[in-house]
């Protein structure tokens, strides 16, 4: 159950670099692939982090820190492009 939640978690992350792709959302549009990412991110690190145990929550915990760095990295990207553009 780790290991699904994880990857729903890593595919929300895919969906929401979509929009940094601009064929996908051209320059100084709204982002909407960044909040179908967190959307499909949700229920992934729910999972992930109710289904583990003990000292794996911990170590399940870091990783979705990741992730959500992840999240923060493309908003700021997309966020700097907007205003730029």
């Amino acid at each position: 159950m780790v290991k699904t939640g994880m990857g729903i978690c890593i595919a929300g992350l895919a969906v929401s670099v979509l929009s940094l792709v601009p064929a996908v959302v051209p320059v100084g549009v709204f982002p909407w692939p960044v909040f179908v990412g967190s959307a499909i991110y949700f229920p992934g690190a729910f999972l992930a982090f109710f289904s583990s145990r003990g000292k794996e929550r911990n170590q399940v915990f870091n990783q979705l820190r990741l992730v959500r760095l992840g999240f923060v990295a493309v908003i700021v990207i997309a966020v700097t492009s907007i205003m730029r553009g």
